[in-house]
């Protein structure tokens, strides 16, 4: 009781938390197999070698492909293909346009030639130098830049 016979005035008592901030991180892929299509399979260019490296790095078995005759089956299966920029346009072709697994690709003719893009060098598609990260977008999703999909 407080002077006057009035009940004192419920404060709660402060409450001390700690952080709760919660960063979540998914653990490591299981291994997949993942197509890595170069040029050269026999004498891999120093990009093939980054990308066939920073995939293993992560856990991945890496299958190396040649660009010439490669066929939709060969893929097929696969977790993921990723094009290396050692692929010649022309040998590949539009081999992977029928592929239904992600592709990545470093090479862009060979975006053009899959329908990632229109067919104009420097106004549909064109390169950049010193880029370090990759944004991808879940399919389905609206693409932020409005690209196109190539699924028709």
């Amino acid at each position: 009781m407080t002077r006057m016979g009035t009940p004192p005035l419920s404060v709660p008592k402060p409450t001390y938390m700690t952080s709760r901030i919660v960063t979540s991180r998914p653990g490591p892929l299981p291994p997949q197999n993942v197509a890595l299509i170069v040029a050269n399979p026999g004498s891999l260019s120093t990009q093939d070698s980054w990308f066939k490296g920073r995939l293993q790095a992560a856990g991945q078995t890496v299958t190396v492909l040649d660009d010439n005759g490669l066929t939709v089956p060969a893929v097929s299966g696969k977790a993921a293909v990723v094009v290396s920029g050692s692929v010649v346009p022309a040998t590949l072709g539009t081999a992977l346009n029928g592929v239904t697994v992600p592709v990545v690709v470093a090479n862009t003719t060979v975006a053009a030639n899959m329908g990632l893009t229109g067919t104009v060098s420097g106004t549909d598609y064109g390169t950049t130098t010193s880029q370090t990260q990759v944004a991808l977008t879940p399919a389905g999703a609206a693409h932020p830049t409005g690209g196109r999909s190539h699924r028709r």
